[in-house]
């Protein structure tokens, strides 16, 4: 069965961009793109169990996103990688996601 880990929207250390700013959506975006490239460094073989993506959700205040791992429990080993995944998030930006967030700013 498919199943989906959330894995929040940036590393965990980090400010992100906020339900209800004007151009939110966009923002939330980038930075969700941004850790997904940065998840996809860091667990280079993810493809053999699932992937990363964005999902997103409604809520009182508004849609909000977040990156998910989306993988299917009954591929050998899959359950225990996404676990794997969602106990070792990165805690800040790499280097290559902060160039890529900077770029996107000017």
């Amino acid at each position: 069965m498919i199943d989906n880990f959330y894995l929040g929207p940036v590393p965990a250390e980090e400010d992100c961009a906020q339900v209800g700013d004007p151009d939110y959506n966009m923002k939330a975006t980038r930075e969700m793109n941004a850790y997904i490239g940065q998840l996809q460094r860091e667990f280079s073989d993810y493809a053999d169990y699932g992937l990363f993506r964005i999902k997103w959700q409604n809520h009182d205040f508004g849609r909000y996103g977040d990156v998910v791992f989306v993988f299917d429990d009954e591929t050998e080993g899959a359950l225990d990688y996404a676990i794997k995944v969602e106990n070792n998030t990165p805690m800040n930006w790499d280097d290559m996601a902060l160039l890529y967030l900077k770029d996107g700013a000017e």
